[in-house]
C-alpha cells in the first residue's frame, strides 16, 4: 500500500492498492481572512447542488449545509441563485440581489431530498446559464457545483464536462 498525507485535508482513502487506478475525494479545508472595511467586487454566484440519489444522507446533508453558509456570507450587493438537479433540472433560487433578501431560503434548502440520476452536466450549464443572465461589469462570475461526481444522466463524458467548464472560463466564469 501507499500512504497518503495531503496536509491540511481530509481524503476519503488513508491508503490505496499499488499499480490500480483508483479515484480519491478530498475535502480541503481552505480559510481566508475577511476584507475588513475595504470594499470589495460584488459577486454574481451560481450554487449547483446534486440532489440526486447519490448524494443520501451526510452527503446531502453537507451540501445543503454548505450552500446556507455561503448565502449568510454574502454582501447586499452580491447576487446569488440556486439550482438543483438530479434527473430533472430547476432552478428553486433565480438569481436575485442579496440586497433584497433570500426570504425561505433556509426552509427551502432543508427541504431538498435525494433522489433520481444525475444529470451533473445540465445542472452544471444551468448554473451557468443564471450567472450570465445577470452579468455586470463589475461583479465577480461563478458557478459554485456541489456534487459527488457521479453523473449517469445526459452528458457524462469527463471531457466534454471539462470543456463546458474551459469554455465558462474564457468567458470570465
Amino acid at each position: 500500500a501507499i500512504w497518503i498525507w495531503m496536509g491540511d485535508t481530509a481524503p476519503d482513502h488513508s491508503k490505496v492498492p499499488e499499480h490500480r487506478l483508483v479515484t480519491i475525494r478530498a475535502l480541503l479545508k481552505i480559510e481566508a481572512e475577511s476584507p475588513g472595511a475595504e470594499s470589495r467586487r460584488p459577486l454574481n454566484i451560481g450554487v449547483v447542488l446534486d440532489r440526486s440519489g447519490s448524494m443520501q444522507g451526510a452527503k446531502i446533508h453537507n451540501v445543503r449545509e454548505a450552500a446556507k453558509a455561503l448565502a449568510a456570507r454574502l454582501g447586499a450587493d452580491d447576487v446569488f441563485s440556486l439550482t438543483l438537479f438530479d434527473h430533472v433540472i430547476e432552478t428553486i433560487i433565480p438569481p436575485r440581489r442579496m440586497g433584497a433578501g433570500l426570504g425561505s431560503l433556509r426552509s427551502a434548502v432543508d427541504d431538498i431530498e435525494a433522489g433520481g440520476n444525475t444529470n451533473l452536466c445540465g445542472g452544471y450549464q444551468a448554473g451557468f446559464e443564471n450567472v450570465l443572465g445577470k452579468r455586470e461589469n463589475n461583479a465577480l462570475d461563478r458557478v459554485i457545483l456541489l456534487t459527488d461526481g457521479l453523473a449517469n444522466a445526459g452528458i457524462t463524458d469527463p471531457a466534454a464536462i471539462v470543456s463546458l467548464s474551459s469554455e465558462m472560463a474564457e468567458r470570465g466564469i
